[in-house]
């Protein structure tokens, strides 16, 4: 289905807090898989990919290197990106194990247009530089699950080659039909107190 990218940013978002991320995190990862969208990569699958497992604190920092195990990029993969653009003397990020590859891009891309620097990606056997002018990539991304690293990249000088920005994108009927049901976590079910607080139409209808 066709579905816009701001209708698929508020629904990542409400999935994420569904799955338990907190709202900063959430918002991320809402913004992540439409700026992966919008470049013609699939986003919504790379969001609900990092939604699946609990994230992991940072293990070690050591010779400006910070180390991530069963990283999850909703969570690890955002505190890399801090501690890369902080002033705490990082300098790379490995995350071993990565849940979503995809999701690590999207989020270092939404990094970028904040107007932080570019960065320089490995994952598994691909590389990516995700930079304003746009996301080059060569080899094969993984999926789901494999060691990666991320490092700023100050002046990149080589060329992107990303696809154009659209206003929408094409969504997989069952990937949207889970992020609907993660979504669906946070409403509030109707109830007769619920009601008499402004939920619906009233226990009453006097009109």
């Amino acid at each position: 289905m066709m579905l816009s990218l701001n209708e698929i940013e508020t629904t990542l978002r409400k999935a994420a807090l569904g799955a338990g991320l907190g709202f900063g995190a959430a918002e991320e990862v809402g913004r992540a898989g439409a700026w992966l969208c919008a470049r013609g990569w699939d986003g919504v699958a790379a969001a609900l990919a990092g939604l699946d497992r609990p994230g992991a604190p940072c293990e070690a920092v050591a010779e400006g290197v910070c180390r991530f195990r069963k990283a999850a990029a909703a969570s690890a993969g955002l505190a890399a990106i801090d501690l890369l653009l902080g002033d705490c003397g990082v300098r790379e990020a490995r995350l071993e194990g990565l849940d979503s590859p995809w999701l690590l891009v999207g989020l270092a891309g939404i990094a970028v247009e904040a107007g932080n620097a570019a960065f320089r990606l490995r994952l598994g056997d691909a590389e990516a530089l995700v930079r304003p002018a746009g996301l080059d990539i060569a080899g094969a991304v993984p999926a789901r699950g494999c060691d990666a690293a991320l490092w700023v990249d100050e002046a990149p000088q080589h060329p992107a080659s990303a696809p154009r920005a659209s206003a929408g994108a094409e969504v997989r009927d069952e990937d949207w039909r889970r992020a609907l049901a993660l979504a669906q976590r946070t409403y509030v079910p109707a109830s007769d107190r619920s009601r008499r607080f402004g939920a619906g139409a009233g226990a009453r209808d006097e009109d």
